[in-house]
C-alpha cells in the first residue's frame, strides 16, 4: 500500500527538499519531458515561470538547471514524452514491479 505525491517542478531545487526525497521512505520517479514537448502541453497555461518574452528557452533554461537535482532524488525515470497517461501509468506499475 502507498500513495502519490506529485510535487511541482521546482521541488528538488531547494537542499532540506531534496534531502527529504533522498532519505525517505519513498520511490522517486523523475518524469521527463523532452522541451518542445513541454512548451507544446503548456502553450495555453498560465504558468508564471512561463509568462516570459520567450517560453521555450525558459523551459530549456530550467530543464538545464533542475536535471542535476533529479539526477540526486530520482530511483528512475520515465521519458513521457510519446505515453498518454494510461500508458504512463502502465509503464510506473511495471517499473515498480506491480503488474
Amino acid at each position: 500500500e502507498g500513495f502519490i505525491v506529485a510535487t511541482g517542478g521546482g521541488v528538488v531545487t531547494r537542499d532540506e527538499n531534496r534531502e527529504i526525497l533522498k532519505n525517505g521512505n519513498a520511490c522517486v520517479v523523475h518524469l521527463t519531458v523532452s522541451p518542445r514537448i513541454c512548451f507544446f502541453r503548456t502553450r495555453n497555461s498560465s504558468r508564471p515561470l512561463l509568462q516570459t518574452e520567450n517560453p521555450m528557452q525558459t523551459i530549456e533554461n530550467l530543464m538545464q538547471q533542475r536535471d542535476p537535482f533529479y539526477a540526486e532524488v530520482r530511483d528512475f525515470s520515465l521519458d513521457t514524452d510519446k505515453l498518454s497517461f494510461n500508458q504512463m501509468c502502465k509503464e510506473l506499475l511495471k517499473e515498480l514491479g506491480k503488474e
